[in-house]
C-alpha cells in the first residue's frame, strides 16, 4: 500500500482483482482516480458484508466477467450504476488434444475440474452420483482433495494434481463436464469444456453458469437430485448427432465471446478512460 500511494503518478492505472482481498480493499482507497475492479463477484455470503459498500463506489472503472456478475453488483451496490463499465471475461485458446493418446478409463465417465471442496459443491455433487444407478459409469475428480470424509466408491475416482496433458486426456474423452458450485463469477472450467467440444451439466441455482448453459446451448443444468439424475441419463443417452451439434454450439460460444484480441481491446479502452482522468 505504501508502494502505491509513493509511486502511483509513475503509473496509467491500477488494475484490482477480485473484490475480496486486502490489496484491493486498500488500494483502490490510494488510487480511486485511475482504479480499474474485476470484481469477480459472486453471491457468496462475505459480498453482502455492508463494509464492501463504500468500496463498491470507488473504482473509475469496472470490468466485469459476465452479464451475470454485472446484474448482481448493480443490483446489491447500486452505487456502482454510474460507473462506467464493460464486460470482458477472458480468452480462450481451443485445447490441442493429443490424438495419439489411450483413455485413462475404457468406460463412460464424466468429469470434475478444480478444487474438491465443499464450498464447490463437491460433497453434493458426490451425495448426487452414488445415487445414479448406472453401473459402470464413472465420476473422475480431478483436483486436490480438501473434504474431510473419505470417499470409497469403486466408480468414483480421484486423481489428484495431474498435469494439463492428462487433463485434457480425461476431458477429450468424458461424456461432460460437471460444475456443482453455486458460487462462480467466469467459470474459466466451463467455457474450457465448451472450447472442447463437450456438453456441460452445471447447477443451475449458479446464475453464471445457467447463463452459459442458455446463451450457448451447450449444456444442461439441475436444481435438485432428481434433476441431476434424469440430466445424467440424458448425457448418456445423446445420439453422435446431439453430440455434435452440443460441440458446435460450444465452439462457437466461446469463439464468439472469448477471444483474446476482443477482450484487449476492451482493457486498452478502459486504459485510456482511467489514465484520461489525470
Amino acid at each position: 500500500m505504501s508502494y502505491i500511494e509513493q509511486e502511483k503518478a509513475k503509473y496509467k492505472a491500477f488494475i484490482f482483482f477480485s473484490y475480496l482481498y486486502y490489496p484491493t480493499y486498500f488500494g483502490l482507497q490510494k488510487v480511486t482516480e485511475k482504479s480499474i475492479l474485476i470484481p469477480t463477484a459472486h453471491a457468496e455470503p462475505s459480498f453482502y458484508f455492508s463494509g464492501f459498500r463504500k468500496m463498491f463506489s470507488l473504482p473509475r472503472f469496472i470490468m466485469y466477467n459476465t452479464k451475470s456478475e454485472k446484474l448482481l453488483v448493480e443490483s446489491t451496490y447500486p452505487d456502482t450504476q454510474r460507473i462506467k463499465s464493460d464486460i470482458a471475461g477472458i480468452g480462450f485458446e481451443p485445447p490441442l488434444f493429443d490424438e495419439d493418446k489411450e483413455r485413462e478409463i475404457k468406460s463412460q465417465y464424466f468429469v470434475y475440474i478444480g478444487r474438491i471442496d465443499i464450498h464447490k459443491g463437491c460433497k453434493e455433487l458426490l451425495d448426487y452420483f452414488t445415487k445414479v444407478n448406472k453401473p459402470g459409469v464413472k465420476l473422475v475428480m480431478i483436483g486436490k482433495n480438501h473434504l474431510k470424509t473419505e470417499v470409497k466408491n469403486d466408480n468414483i475416482i480421484f486423481t489428484g494434481f495431474i498435469d494439463e496433458g492428462e487433463k485434457l486426456s480425461y476431458l477429450q474423452h468424458c461424456e461432460a463436464l460437471l460444475i456443482p458450485s453455486r458460487y462462480e463469477s467466469l467459470s474459466m472450467v466451463t467455457l474450457e469444456a465448451m472450447s472442447a467440444g463437450k456438453p456441460v451439466l452445471a447447477n443451475g441455482h449458479c446464475d453464471v453458469l445457467k447463463s452459459h448453459i442458455d446463451r450457448s446451448e451447450a449444456g444442461f443444468v439441475y436444481y435438485n437430485k432428481e434433476d441431476f439424475i434424469a440430466q445424467i441419463n440424458k448425457i448418456l443417452n445423446l445420439s453422435a448427432r446431439d453430440k455434435q451439434d452440443i460441440a458446435q454450439k460450444g465452439k462457437s460460444y466461446v469463439e464468439k465471446n472469448f477471444q483474446w484480441g476482443n477482450i484487449m481491446k476492451k482493457f486498452d479502452a478502459a486504459i485510456d478512460f482511467v489514465s484520461a482522468a489525470e
